[in-house]
């Protein structure tokens, strides 16, 4: 029955080795051997061996183990017989103690018993011997078997290290990166004052403030092109410049899925991969692709505004331009490859607490500075994330969306999650699969 149990337990792990490491084509197809068989990635051959090998050493335990069984039986039965012998030789003795003395009966009696116990601990001792070669035995396949667990976990481990370094994490990218920002706060009275009879009119004046340059999916508006004299003022109209002509965005990775809670409180400090944006929007004569504004007067609940952003990383040491950002990767270094994205957390904030760092407060007195610094931070608080498609190593993506919105295009859409109670920014967050990205 054990050889049965060990055959089956050898060939389901056989089988779920072949699932897992069989070599596949580009379409996903598995390769096989000229032989017909399925063909073996190195980690797959290295562990089938190791199978192989665990299977032999428990046949022969069980082998050795049935056998020092055998013979303890063997030894028990040569014992009983021998006993019985005893047994029988004393009937005939007591049939004829009539011609003994009460003496010499009892000494031979005395002689007789004392041949049994002896029997008896040698069959002890028999008894003794098998145990403790039993529990050698057992002791040993035990041993080996959770050494060889070990072995193939540390090898499994290893597989997955050489397949992030086969596969690894090159660039980044934010593609169609889309946020909501609303516009009804008083300190934006000025900017809507000057612009929104212009877009009210549009497209009769659009060639003459240069707007409308491009349509967007899932935007509402029209675009303010990048080098229109409808975009922000900078001395005028500070706290619209700081909302409409930057971005503050972080994109954080973790490895290991944070709780809402451990999110809004420790994301600056237990990322494995940060991705800090903090881009200017630079005027140009071109329809920008890679920061572009859309002012919308229709908003259901009043004026807002659309940033449309194109965002690349790379690891600083080739961050060489200005159009292309630095990441930041903990000392951990638990996410350096695709593999390493399978069941990892993505989490998007909108906006920075990081206060006056990120807003352009040059030139104003103490009490200006405080009021756009506040009239920012209450913006940025009430903007909303819409969409972003976020590509690792220029081929495996996501298509992320925050908001319920129809789509003209086809795309496969997966759903970010908002975090409740942010801290007062947005918070949004999205779980790998097990298969990764």
């Amino acid at each position: 029955m054990n050889y049965i149990s060990q055959t089956i337990v050898f060939a389901l792990a056989l089988m779920g080795t072949l699932f897992k490491s069989t070599k596949t084509d580009a379409n996903g197809k598995t390769i096989y051997t000229t032989s017909g068989l399925p063909a073996l990635t190195t980690t797959g051959g290295v562990v089938v061996i190791l199978l192989a090998i665990s299977f032999g050493i428990s046949l022969i335990t069980i082998w050795q183990k049935n056998k020092s069984e055998d013979d303890a039986r063997a030894a028990q039965r040569e014992l009983k017989a021998y006993n019985e012998g005893i047994d029988e030789t004393l009937k005939h003795v007591f049939a004829k103690t009539s011609e003994l003395s009460d003496d010499q009966k009892k000494q031979f009696e005395g002689v007789l018993r004392q041949q049994r116990a002896t029997g008896d601990s040698i069959a002890d001792g028999i008894n003794t011997s098998g145990d403790l070669l039993r529990g050698r035995i057992e002791s040993s396949s035990t041993l080996l078997n959770r050494k060889l667990g070990t072995s193939i976990d540390l090898l499994n481990h290893s597989a997955s290290q050489v397949a992030s370094l086969a596969d690894p994490i090159t660039t980044v990218e934010i593609r169609r990166l889309i946020i909501e920002i609303p516009l009804t706060d008083p300190t934006l009275a000025n900017y809507r004052g000057r612009v929104e009879p212009v877009i009210r009119r549009y497209p009769a004046e659009g060639i003459r403030y240069r707007l409308g340059c491009q349509v967007a999916p899932l935007i509402e508006g029209v675009a303010i092109n990048p080098d229109s004299d409808l975009l922000p003022n900078r001395i005028e109209e500070r706290a619209a410049y700081n909302l409409l002509r930057s971005i503050t965005l972080d994109v954080f990775l973790f490895k290991t899925q944070l709780g809402d809670a451990q999110i809004v409180a420790d994301s600056d400090s237990l990322y494995d991969l940060h991705l800090p944006a903090r881009k200017q929007l630079k005027p140009n004569n071109q329809c920008d692709k890679g920061f572009l504004l859309f002012y919308d007067v229709k908003g259901p609940a009043g004026p807002r505004a659309f940033i449309l952003a194109d965002l690349k990383f790379v690891s600083p040491a080739n961050a060489q331009t200005s159009e292309i950002l630095g990441w930041k990767k903990a000392a951990s270094g638990r996410i350096n490859g695709i593999p390493d994205l399978a069941s990892s957390q993505i989490v998007v904030r909108v906006g920075s607490p990081s206060g006056y760092r990120d807003i352009d407060l040059m030139g104003l007195s103490v009490s200006e500075a405080a009021d756009v610094s506040r009239a920012v931070t209450r913006v940025r608080q009430q903007s909303k994330l819409i969409y972003l498609n976020i590509v690792f190593s220029q081929e495996h993506f996501n298509s992320l969306r925050a908001e319920e919105r129809v789509s003209p295009t086809s795309v496969r859409w997966t759903t970010l999650q908002r975090v409740p109670n942010g801290g007062g920014y947005p918070y949004y967050v999205y779980n790998f699969p097990p298969t990764g990205p």
